[in-house]
């Protein structure tokens, strides 16, 4: 049919005009947050809670385990320097226990919850940034520490003894040879 009839139909021309119209919109949002938030911690910490809870519980009393053998290393010492690193271990040791605390070791870890170990997690990344730009020439030493440490136990969740990831973490960090640190460096 011509468009001319269609505008001006003549009584013998039947029209026949049907129209449908349809609009479909369909917007999809999703929120998303900036992962080391402390919402997006929060996010993270209740997909897998237990082993958030065992990392904080194994990063706790492993700085404990330091605070103690810095005790007896600098038994009688007045050095400020071990004075400051101390105090910023403890302050890492209790707010890492805190953590292991808050997340429950059976049950559902409530969104309060985990936004508290949010909360938590974030001060203490703000308190070592700030302790870090302070104090560089220790924190470069508690930074080989704590990458010894978490290497140590992220070997460990694939089967290797801590003993072993120890050693190995501590060759990779400090780039040395395995054989170095079990034998001690060649004097050739």
């Amino acid at each position: 049919m011509s468009l001319l009839l269609l505008l001006n139909p003549t009584p013998t021309t039947p029209v026949n005009v049907g129209m449908e119209a349809t609009n479909t919109v369909a917007v999809e949002t999703s929120v998303q947050r900036a992962p080391f938030s402390e919402f997006g911690i929060a996010d993270r910490v209740q997909e897998d809670p237990e082993a958030y809870r065992r990392l904080a519980a194994f990063v706790a009393d492993n700085l404990r385990r330091d605070i103690d053998r810095l005790d007896v290393i600098s038994a009688g010492s007045d050095s400020n320097s071990v004075a400051v690193i101390k105090g910023e271990l403890k302050q890492l040791q209790e707010g890492f226990h805190e953590v292991a605390t808050t997340i429950p070791e059976e049950g559902v870890l409530t969104r309060e919850a985990a936004e508290k170990v949010g909360r938590i997690i974030s001060t203490l990344r703000t308190g070592f940034a700030a302790w870090y730009e302070g104090n560089k020439e220790i924190a470069e030493i508690a930074q080989k520490l704590a990458s010894v440490v978490l290497a140590t136990f992220a070997l460990s969740m694939f089967g290797v003894p801590p003993t072993l990831g120890a050693i190995i973490a501590a060759a990779v960090v400090n780039k040395e040879r395995i054989a170095d640190i079990l034998h001690g460096p060649n004097n050739e």
